[in-house]
């Protein structure tokens, strides 16, 4: 959060801002989460960035406050991913993080540009298939320590929470975790039809609600259409496909193709690139 100080009383801006830094290294060494005072020049951001201001920092950070207990652990927890990956070649010990958190500061602008050239900026900003990855792990130690029905979906849930907060609740992370909770609410025949497509409307209106630029981000409109396309087909498809083939491979092919199927979008005639 920012905090504007103008001549009249300071005032809370709740909202996304994004600060260029001249010297990275009196920034780098902050914990995160600690509150700071600095000073700054506001600036327009760049058109379609999704941001509100941008801060251009004149000096400096002066430590105000120490990180929350919370911050602490998720700064902690971010600054061991990184030594971990210490001993590995440049490139990787750079990507690794960026992958697993969605951690790009160790990338160089040589990296981030060939990302953007090849189409694969995706790949370092955390969403769906990092939950994916987490949510299969947590459901195989769970299932295998016996842990079962709303044991295990809780379990689950902690999950989704705990990834957010270790994200640092980045737009590409919350619109996963909405799409994740609908998702774990909606396993099982109970969550087919009507009663999954509710869970789809609350979680659409709870993040648009949390974060309105989402309204306009066409990341989580194809992540409410493949959600849907699960909700409305996935598992229709998978009962008709397991009268033929083992049921788990009958939900390998079922899923992606209903989610293929749903962001499957034609644009109109008039639409420009």
């Amino acid at each position: 959060m920012l905090r504007v100080k103008p001549t009249s009383a300071p005032s809370a801006v709740p909202t996304p801002i994004t600060v260029p830094l001249r010297s990275a290294g009196d920034w780098a060494s902050v914990p995160l989460g600690s509150t700071v005072r600095a000073t700054v020049r506001l600036g327009a951001p760049e058109p379609g960035s999704g941001v509100y201001a941008e801060v251009r920092v004149r000096d400096g950070p002066e430590v105000v406050a120490p990180p929350d207990a919370v911050p602490a652990v998720v700064g902690s927890l971010r600054r061991g991913l990184v030594e971990a990956c210490s001993g590995l070649w440049p490139d990787a010990r750079a990507l690794v993080p960026a992958l697993v958190v969605g951690d790009t500061s160790g990338m160089t602008q040589e990296a981030r540009d060939r990302f953007v050239v090849t189409g694969l900026t995706h790949v370092t900003a955390v969403s769906g298939a990092n939950l994916v990855l987490l949510l299969g792990f947590l459901r195989a130690v769970a299932v295998g320590c016996g842990l079962r029905g709303h044991a295990l979906n809780g379990l689950l849930v902690a999950g989704v929470a705990g990834f957010v907060v270790l994200c640092l609740g980045e737009p590409s992370v919350l619109r996963a975790a909405a799409m994740g909770l609908v998702g774990l609410a909606a396993l099982g025949r109970a969550g087919r039809g009507r009663q999954g497509l509710r869970f789809l409307g609350v979680a659409i209106m709870v993040v648009v609600l949390a974060e309105p630029s989402m309204a306009r981000n066409l990341g989580f409109a194809l992540s409410v259409l493949a959600t849907f396309g699960l909700l409305r087909w996935a598992g229709a498809w998978t009962d008709l496909l397991a009268r033929w083939m083992p049921r788990w491979c009958a939900e390998a092919l079922a899923v992606p193709l209903a989610a293929q199927v749903a962001t499957m979008v034609k644009p109109s005639p008039g639409a420009r690139k």
